[in-house]
């Protein structure tokens, strides 16, 4: 089968890394496998790790150049099917096929739990897709209210994760590596730092439990790093930030590696998805020097806490 997986985005975190890996599992399953993103998206330079070919096409936002460039190209590659995953480009396929003779079978990966607008417009895209697919059934649930869909055609996938290249290592030793306290008792969430993962909200809970034994760690890098930061420091005394020096300080390359590692592992996505920017911030974000940072200087352990 010949499939083209698109997407909008030019950021990096679970949503990306598992159209990768998907496409990754179905090419080794005998299909053809392509994704198309913008040329500056992060998953433009990291698919070639992921031994996944790419095309470039203008798809980051909803424009006529955006839906003349894919309307080209689905028809000169034919794809049996195209895999939508976020609004630009699920808005661009859905008109561009609606203008083919012969379109692709459409598939709509719905990735985040911000909720739809039940609007006559989305209602038509969403009913364009043979399937939909959503990261939860939370997620489903709520497609199912909003947009009246068809419940046959709706299903929740949610992320897996490699067992095999993940699993329950020694805590202690893996305490030691990361220069942690083995004796101690931690907490920790890794994901990417925007707002919508609820770092703020687990703060304020964490800052409640006086629970003086308990140390949150707080691993990742995005938007919101300063705010994180700033919440902790405004708690005072109820979030004592006393493990902050291992914020990259005291990691050799191999531990933030393994950091690094450790994120894309626990990326289990919810609804973790489209990034709601405007333009401006949208374009800043994907600007590529920003981009060119080693993975490995991308997540980081960002804030050990005692609860008090």
């Amino acid at each position: 089968m010949k499939i083209l997986h698109t997407e909008a985005s030019c950021g990096w975190g679970g949503q990306e890394i598992r159209i990768l890996e998907e496409s990754r599992g179905l090419i080794g399953r005998g299909h053809q496998v392509t994704v198309a993103c913008p040329v500056h998206a992060r998953m433009t330079a990291e698919a070639a790790r992921f031994g996944v070919p790419v095309v470039a096409l203008p798809i980051e936002f909803k424009t006529l150049g955006g839906f003349r460039a894919l309307r080209r190209y689905l028809a000169s590659q034919a794809p049996d099917v195209v895999n939508t995953h976020s609004s630009a480009d699920s808005w661009l396929t859905g008109l561009a096929c609606a203008t083919l003779g012969n379109p692709p079978t459409i598939v709509r990966t719905r990735h985040i739990s911000a909720p739809v607008s039940g609007n006559p417009f989305n209602r038509w895209l969403y009913r364009r897709a043979r399937a939909v697919v959503t990261t939860g059934e939370s997620l489903r649930r709520q497609l199912l209210k909003i947009l009246d869909l068809d419940p046959a055609r709706v299903v929740s996938v949610p992320t897996g994760i490699d067992t095999e290249r993940f699993a329950p290592a020694d805590k202690s030793a893996a305490k030691l590596a990361l220069g942690l306290d083995p004796a101690q008792r931690h907490v920790g969430i890794v994901a990417t730092l925007r707002s919508w993962k609820g770092h703020l909200f687990l703060l304020e809970a964490f800052a409640q439990l006086k629970r003086p034994e308990l140390h949150l760690l707080i691993v990742g890098e995005g938007p919101m790093r300063s705010q994180i930061e700033a919440k902790i420091a405004a708690a005072g005394d109820a979030l004592r930030p006393a493990d902050r020096h291992h914020a990259g300080r005291r990691h050799t390359r191999s531990r933030q590696r393994r950091q690094h590692s450790a994120d894309r592992a626990a990326q289990g996505r919810r609804g973790a998805g489209r990034r709601h920017r405007s333009p401006a911030r949208r374009q800043h974000a994907c600007h590529p020097p920003r981009r060119c940072r080693a993975p490995c200087r991308q997540r980081r352990l960002l804030a050990g806490s005692h609860a008090r």
